[in-house]
């Protein structure tokens, strides 16, 4: 399969939130990288309508209820 190489910037506490995930996880030996990853296929492999979920999203982060 072949990959894209990203940049990203996320909130502190994102990022140590996943941190926390990945330590939670040690057994399976992962990268925030992967796990980023893994979350995001779940996200598009989901029935909801990925446009408008990730409109609502930017909204709520937006408005600080997110």
């Amino acid at each position: 399969m072949m990959k894209s190489k990203i940049g990203i910037s996320i909130e502190k506490d994102l990022s140590e939130k996943l941190d926390g995930l990945v330590q939670a996880l040690s057994e399976l030996k992962i990268s925030k990288s992967e796990l980023i990853e893994a979350i995001l296929r779940a996200y598009f492999k989901s029935s909801v309508n990925q446009r408008e979920k990730a409109r609502e999203l930017i909204v709520l982060k937006r408005s600080g209820k997110l």
